[in-house]
């Protein structure tokens, strides 16, 4: 490893899932780069990261239909990697926590210190952050276990049906490139196990959180037949309950008050 340059340095961020999540010790990371490049979801937030700083690269530019994800992290890579190389300091931000499912923030602060570049990642606010916040449950209580979907199939993970299980990326399940659906048949699989643990009337809560402040997340409380065909988005997070507890989490808080989508 190359030694250190002390004035040159790589700051990874999350912006967190809901605007005005962003911590104060992020935000100052934003304004104290040279260049800053972003990967968020939405025009807000990309607002908000152009209020603290006057030289923002939206790098979701790189991503496209049908294109490998691997190719555009590495795009992604390769861009922030190289404005360190021409003495900047660069900071990179991304949606959510930086380093919960964001292989291209790990991957940046790896190659930087490879290059000698002085490199760290700043802890956010992810989507499970707010699942434990607006679903009111402590993951201490039954223990909470996290895989994605893809991975939970395909390498075999067993986990303990006794403890809270969160999926994440289960409607694009088996997909390698950028795709708004992933592979239904592998869908069907994966739900197809579950259900031999758990029983096909276990339920099943389907989480999106809300990316602005004056709207609530989106809640959906199935049974877990019903994931086969549900209509699952890119961000939709799944979250089932212990076996012996099935209620165990009060979704029945959000009724006043969450948008129920069918």
């Amino acid at each position: 490893m190359k030694k250190p340059h002390p004035s040159n340095w790589l700051k990874v961020v999350g912006t967190g899932i809901r605007l005005g999540q962003m911590t104060t010790e992020s935000q100052r990371a934003v304004e104290g780069a040279d260049r800053v490049f972003a990967v968020v979801t939405d025009e807000p937030a990309l607002s908000m990261l152009q209020a603290l700083h006057r030289d923002v690269v939206d790098l979701t530019a790189l991503y496209a239909l049908g294109k490998e994800r691997l190719d555009t992290y590495r795009e992604m890579v390769d861009q922030v990697v190289g404005a360190l190389g021409e003495g900047h300091n660069v900071c990179f931000a991304l949606y959510g926590h930086p380093a919960v499912f964001a292989y291209p923030s790990r991957a940046a602060v790896k190659r930087a210190r490879e290059e000698g570049f002085e490199a760290s990642i700043l802890p956010g606010i992810s989507a499970e952050d707010c699942i434990f916040a607006e679903l009111e449950f402590d993951p201490a209580e039954y223990g909470c276990q996290s895989y994605s979907a893809t991975s939970l199939l395909m390498e075999r993970r067993q986990w303990d049906p006794e403890a809270v299980l969160v999926l994440w990326q289960l409607g694009i399940i088996g997909e390698s490139r950028a795709a708004a659906t992933g592979n239904r048949s592998q869908r069907e699989a994966l739900v197809a196990r579950l259900q031999e643990v758990y029983g096909p009337a276990h339920p099943a809560i389907v989480y999106e959180a809300a990316t602005l402040p004056f709207c609530a997340p989106d809640v959906r409380r199935l049974e877990l037949s019903q994931l086969s065909t549900g209509n699952l988005r890119p961000m939709c997070t799944v979250v089932i309950p212990p076996r012996s507890a099935p209620n165990a989490i009060p979704v029945a808080n959000w009724v006043q008050t969450a948008v129920w989508i069918s």
